[in-house]
């Protein structure tokens, strides 16, 4: 079976992903991704279908990615990157699969942990801001005090001097 999504790569991840879930009722998929050229062909009995290196593509990195497991082209991740960049951070390569055609193509799953490591950046930096607006509005208040004492010090000096010019 083929699912083509047009003109949006994150849909098509976020649907790959969703049909993950099949295996939750005894159905096994093998799933891959590509980015490519198809076309709309009626078959025999007139029913709709899609043709094209892109299809032949997909069925073949579907294989080499096992069951249950999702497995991206270099030509689809390329097309995400372009989509949505920061989704495609979440793609690790996986390695370098030759199909039976002797096609090399360089293959992407899913990395679970790039979220969390997205999350630790997030919050290391938000720290990070926060420690430095706390940092300098410590350093702002601590200068205006050292001012009113500094101007205090040298009114009171100012005043004693006063006092002592007038005792002499």
């Amino acid at each position: 079976m083929a699912i083509a999504v047009l003109r949006n790569p994150a849909a098509a991840l976020d649907i790959a992903e969703r049909c993950k879930c099949l295996a939750e009722i005894g159905i096994t998929l093998s799933i891959g991704i590509n980015h490519g050229p198809i076309q709309l062909i009626p078959d025999d009995a007139e029913h709709p279908g899609l043709i094209g290196d892109a299809i032949s593509v997909a069925a073949s990195i579907a294989d080499f990615g096992g069951t249950q497991r999702v497995t991206m082209s270099r030509a689809f991740a390329d097309a995400l990157a372009d989509a949505r960049p920061l989704r495609a951070r979440g793609l690790k390569r996986v390695g370098i699969y030759t199909d039976a055609q002797v096609r090399t193509h360089e293959l992407f799953v899913p990395d679970r942990n790039a979220a969390t490591t997205r999350r630790g950046v997030v919050y290391a930096l938000g720290g990070a801001i926060i420690a430095s607006l706390l940092g300098g509005a410590i350093a702002i208040r601590a200068q205006q005090r050292g001012t009113i004492y500094t101007s205090r010090q040298a009114s009171f000096r100012q005043r004693l001097r006063e006092l002592m010019s007038r005792t002499r």
